[in-house]
């Protein structure tokens, strides 16, 4: 059963154009979905260029797949990321008593044309691979028909394909590190160098990409995607190699609005100075703590956090080694209840700064631009920020590096 939704966007999106002239760009989606489908749901999402869209996106339109087929059709006023999203049964929420709901999915880079989509549901990666990694492995669905879809496809498989390497890497270096706990400095130092120029490589394929598509969405999008793995003046870089006529675009504008706010706390930039507040109530600005001319670890955590609390112990032991040396920690909590943040902070006895953000979740965050925590990021005696997702073995190798070996 179809939804009014999309007859109504397009009788609006039909008006805007009469009263702004503003071109529209028809399409139709033909897809064709393999397993256990009959009778099933699909929507038809849209897709902001905020990452947490990509969890929930808007709806425009569902139908009930029947014979393995389904249909959408319906305008687009610019290129849109559109998804289509599976749901093998009638569960809509984003999450239930059995923890989150992760649906198939299918992201389509269209401005238009007639989109043919085929696909293994079994096989799809899900909305919650999608939004959390930011990366799509189309090897088990085939696009067609579209020039920008092409594109997406072609950055999504290359991106994806090298951050696998990375992956395993991490993957075999959090079993010695977390795991076996068997893991020297000499061993980290070089394992991670290992990791980072895996990342290089997919910074270097993602810096070609998006300059050889400066002049078009697939370009765009892709720089609104992997904001995050890059630097401040590569940021800035790479907003510039934008042509003039999509930066003017209203995806464009977008993308260079959010570049400027990551660019704000990447690496290279100056700490963003924000208002929180100590266990005492009092409000303190976080320049009293940072840019006195030695190193700080700024760390976002929570007292509901395990990961978080499991880092203690060993934020501890560098805390006690390297802080004599000059080394100092600031504790945030993301805690949105209070009397919980600081009954932690009695329980765990951390000899060094703790702030709170009063909104929880809210500001600092956007301003930092994390959604998860443990984060951690460390700032050096100027207020630059040096390496973000500071923590753990990457820490240490810092600490190794600045001070020298004390473990």
């Amino acid at each position: 059963m179809r939804t009014n939704i999309l007859a109504a966007a397009a009788l609006g999106a039909a008006l805007l154009v009469s009263a702004c002239g503003q071109e529209t760009h028809k399409y139709q989606i033909d897809g064709r979905f393999t397993g256990d489908v009959e009778g099933k749901t699909v929507y038809l999402t849209r897709a902001s260029i905020e990452p947490e869209s990509r969890w929930q996106p808007e709806v425009l339109d569902s139908t009930v797949i029947r014979d393995g087929c389904f249909a959408f059709s319906g305008t687009l006023e610019e290129p849109t990321l559109l998804i289509l999203k599976y749901f093998p049964d009638e569960r809509r929420a984003l999450a239930d008593d059995r923890g989150v709901l992760m649906h198939p999915v299918v992201p389509l880079l269209i401005d238009g044309g007639n989109i043919q989509v085929e696909a293994a549901v079994d096989s799809l990666p899900s909305d919650f691979e999608l939004y959390a990694y930011g990366n799509y492995d189309y090897r088990n669905a085939t696009v067609t028909g579209s020039r920008l879809a092409d594109l997406y496809q072609e950055y999504q498989r290359e991106s994806s394909r090298l951050s696998s390497i990375s992956s395993d890497i991490t993957q075999q270096f959090n079993q010695r590190y977390y795991y076996k706990k068997d893991a020297t400095i000499d061993y980290i130092v070089s394992e991670l160098g290992r990791l980072d120029a895996a990342k290089a490589d997919v910074r270097s394929f993602l810096t070609d990409f998006i300059t050889r598509n400066r002049d078009n969405a697939a370009g765009l999008m892709a720089l609104s995607e992997t904001l995050d793995k890059f630097s401040k003046s590569e940021i800035e870089n790479l907003v510039a190699a934008l042509s003039q006529k999509m930066k003017d675009t209203p995806l464009g504008k977008a993308v260079v609005e959010r570049a400027a706010v990551i660019a704000n706390t990447a690496v290279g930039s100056q700490f963003a100075d924000v208002t929180l507040i100590d266990p005492s109530d009092n409000h303190h600005q976080l320049s009293e703590y940072l840019g006195k001319g030695n190193y700080t670890l700024l760390e976002f955590w929570a007292s509901w956090c395990g990961p978080c609390r499991s880092s203690i112990p060993h934020l501890k032991e560098v805390y006690a080694l390297y802080h004599p040396q000059g080394f100092d920690i600031v504790s945030v909590s993301m805690d949105d209840k209070l009397d919980a943040w600081k009954k932690a902070v009695d329980e765990e006895q951390m000899p060094w700064t703790q702030l709170g953000c009063e909104d929880g979740f809210g500001e600092v965050a956007r301003v930092y631009n994390f959604n998860g925590i443990p984060y951690c990021v460390l700032i050096g005696p100027e207020g630059e920020v040096v390496e973000t997702n500071c923590r753990d073995a990457r820490l240490d190798r810092q600490l190794v590096n600045l001070y020298g070996n004390k473990f």
